[in-house]
């Protein structure tokens, strides 16, 4: 069987969570998820790091797994409106597999005529109002499901 190429589809590798502390006594911060598109960078949603203040945001990957690693980010470039945000990582990867994600992930296109697209998606729903509610109160988990849309002229 032919080696599937590492730049297709989600690295599991790249894939960050993003974590805001609040200020003192304002809230819980936030948390969201981002994907490492460089050596030194994550794209992340910007609603995420909104007002994010410096020395506030920290970059997990590897989420509870044994390679585990956190380092300091700071906000580079956001823009509000199209909800994207760039992090610029303040910290070298650890030695070893981690390391070697330094090439840009692969990007596909949407082609304009109908058809159905394969997609995966990787987070961290556990870490959001899902788990505990925004206001503090439980609440359950949903599942989620995705379903195929066409783009039509």
């Amino acid at each position: 069987m032919a080696a599937q190429d590492p730049r297709r589809g989600l690295d599991p590798l790249r894939v960050a969570e993003v974590m805001v502390r609040p200020l003192a006594g304002r809230g819980p911060g936030r948390r969201g998820s981002g994907y490492r598109v460089g050596p030194w960078w994550v794209l992340t949603a910007a609603h995420v790091v909104r007002d994010a203040r410096t020395g506030a945001t920290d970059v997990r990957f590897e989420a509870d797994r044994a390679d585990e690693w956190t380092v300091a980010a700071r906000v580079v470039l956001a823009s509000e409106q199209a909800d994207v945000a760039l992090l610029e990582l303040d910290g070298s990867a650890p030695h070893g597999v981690h390391a070697a994600v330094t090439e840009p992930p692969s990007y596909g296109a949407v082609p304009d005529a109908d058809l159905v697209l394969p997609c995966s998606a990787m987070g961290f729903p556990g870490s959001s109002c899902a788990r505990t509610g925004c206001d503090g109160s439980t609440t359950a988990r949903r599942p989620s499901t995705a379903t195929p849309a066409t783009r039509r002229a």
